[in-house]
């Protein structure tokens, strides 16, 4: 392979706003380039970088796919080209947009890692962000913000356009995670022999850790360091979202973060300066589904395309040859 072409990863951005004002908060796209400029600057390469990307592909956002989050002040119809004008990226000729997924921003990684082998990409960014929290916020003060922008034109998208659920599903009510993934838990939980009381108690100490964690992370939503037997216990201030996982067991949409990694091949990076002290190789990749439909599963509670990556990406590792 030509070294040239080697895939790294070169700098990385993340933002967390607090900012109480809505009016005064950042949309969601210049919370997004807020996040990508810190990336570039993280490189060390600053503007130079923004200016040699040739790829800028947007992660998609809650507001535009669920109803739950639809936002009442506009959408962006090309998010990748509104960022990529916010940065000045105006090399950027491939622009992209992901359909949903929470697997996207890896499968993103993977699919430009290989396209900087083949010599199709040199620099590429991979952003995305939500301003929810500030969303929220205005809706509850009534204040109308204007957040749609149309620069003209329609990103590459990349992923899977395909609903999640079958209509047999939809009418027996697991149209989304938030109804499948506690099915799923009461599999992992039937499998293991456990009791419910057992199990709940497991899983309070295992997001304890990541609780733990939190505390010390300045960017962290949540920073109260919660113990085990609070994110276990059951009560006015903890209910079950969808049993067995309580309030604190479940991820926080309404926040306002992004965050942005920038990837190069070794010779952009080189010619850019970007010290190679700052270069991260990828040294296992993998990505797979398990069968789309849930009912279609033979069982609930093992993933064969968890198992099947993992084993890939390290015998990627192990054996690069």
């Amino acid at each position: 392979m030509n070294e040239d072409r080697t895939p790294v990863l070169v700098g990385c951005g993340q933002i967390t706003q607090r900012e109480p004002d809505p009016a005064a908060a950042l949309s969601p796209m210049d919370l997004t380039a807020a996040a990508a400029r810190q990336a570039a600057d993280d490189a060390g390469a600053g503007a130079a970088l923004l200016q040699a990307l040739d790829t800028v592909l947007v992660v998609r956002s809650f507001s535009d796919t669920s109803w739950r989050f639809t936002c009442p002040f506009g959408r962006y119809s090309n998010p990748p080209k509104s960022l990529a004008r916010r940065l000045v990226a105006s090399n950027a000729q491939r622009l992209v947009y992901t359909h949903p997924g929470g697997n996207m921003p890896q499968w993103c990684i993977n699919r430009l890692f290989e396209m900087v082998t083949r010599g199709e990409v040199a620099a590429a960014l991979i952003a995305g962000g939500e301003a929810l929290a500030t969303q929220k916020a205005a809706q509850r003060s009534g204040l109308d913000l204007d957040w749609s922008e149309d620069p003209g034109g329609a990103p590459e998208m990349w992923g899977v356009d395909r609903r999640g659920w079958n209509d047999v599903e939809d009418r027996h009510r697991m149209a989304g995670a938030i109804f499948a993934y506690p099915l799923f838990e009461n599999a992992i939980r039937g499998h293991l022999g456990r009791s419910i009381a057992g199990h709940q108690a497991a899983m309070g100490s295992l997001f304890a850790q990541f609780a733990a964690v939190a505390a010390n992370n300045p960017l962290a939503d949540r920073r109260q360091g919660f113990a085990a037997a609070e994110i276990a216990a059951v009560g006015p201030d903890n209910p079950y979202i969808g049993f067995p996982y309580t309030k604190l067991m479940n991820a926080n949409a309404f926040i306002d973060q992004a965050a942005a990694l920038i990837l190069t091949s070794a010779g952009k990076a080189r010619a850019l300066g970007i010290p190679e002290d700052k270069w991260v190789y990828l040294h296992g990749c993998a990505d797979a589904y398990d069968h789309w439909y849930i009912s279609d599963r033979k069982d609930f509670h093992s993933s064969p395309a968890m198992r099947i990556v993992a084993e890939e990406t390290l015998a990627m590792v192990l054996c690069p040859g």
